[in-house]
């Protein structure tokens, strides 16, 4: 709480605090630092991901799954730990084939998350529920219709394609849990420790999708900041001083480290196109 106390949208402070928070069950208090988190960066696939737990853990389905969402759009891969909060959020949502197919595909390559395990376990053993029986019916009519149809026009490709998504969707709904019957998912909805140093991707500049850029006229003005690179750094000297700080899980600094470097780097171009660095 000092860190946020000093700086109140310190992302990683804020996380650290939201986090530590929920692990001992205390979702309403974790809430503003996760929302601050999120207000702070929002471009934080992490920020958007401890919400989602957060939401998760307060019962709100629809805001949890928007979250989670939020999060893997944003990280991509690197997000992949939140599939397990998705996959119990749809599944308060009554949305239990994607929550199977969510964690089926999160256990692919995380085949030792237990947790995980457990509750794919849980969401399979469990009967369908109206809802989803109404619409597994309505699916299988609808094949069926598609079936009778292509005995007649056997060369429309887009009714083949249809029929085909309606199958793959039946195969991938059976045994699913009702709307009510999912609980327990706080061994799901706390991600790992958020004390992590941030990706390098982690904040992502906006980008004009109708921006071009002519090749040549890239390549000399690189190659121009190349040159001044070399020579502002050709002899150049500096300091660096080193602080490192042990954190622990309430954000607090418990021990601290300093260290000083000297150093001096030369540059040269032997040849054209090719340099030389001494450091």
């Amino acid at each position: 709480m000092k860190a946020v106390g000093f700086s109140p949208k310190h992302l990683l402070a804020l996380l650290s605090l939201a986090d530590a928070l929920l692990r001992e069950n205390h979702e309403a208090e974790a809430l503003p630092y996760a929302t601050q988190a999120v207000e702070a960066e929002p471009s934080s696939w992490r920020a958007h991901a401890t919400l989602a737990s957060v939401r998760l853990r307060q019962g709100s389905a629809d805001e949890a799954v928007q979250e989670a969402e939020r999060a893997m759009e944003l990280g991509h891969d690197q997000a992949a730990i939140v599939q397990p909060v998705l996959a119990a959020a749809l599944a308060r949502k009554g949305e239990s084939a994607r929550a199977i197919t969510t964690l089926q595909a999160y256990l692919l390559e995380h085949p030792s998350d237990d947790e995980a395990k457990k509750l794919l376990q849980k969401l399979q053993s469990q009967p369908a529920s109206r809802k989803e029986a109404v619409k597994e019916d309505a699916r299988t009519r609808t094949i069926a219709t598609l079936q009778a149809y292509l005995q007649e026009h056997p060369t429309d490709f887009e009714a083949k394609k249809l029929m085909e998504r309606l199958q793959l969707e039946t195969a991938t709904a059976t045994d699913v849990p009702d709307e009510a019957g999912i609980g327990g998912t706080e061994d799901v909805s706390s991600l790992p420790s958020n004390w992590l140093p941030p990706d390098i991707d982690e904040k992502m500049p906006p980008v004009d999708a109708g921006a071009t850029c002519a090749l040549d006229d890239v390549l000399q003005k690189a190659v121009k900041r190349a040159q001044e690179f070399v020579k502002n750094v050709d002899g150049f000297t500096a300091s660096e001083f080193l602080k490192h700080e042990a954190i622990d899980k309430w954000g607090m600094a418990r021990s601290t480290e300093t260290r000083k470097f000297d150093y001096v780097v030369a540059v040269e171009e032997l040849k054209p196109g090719l340099l030389n660095v001494e450091e």
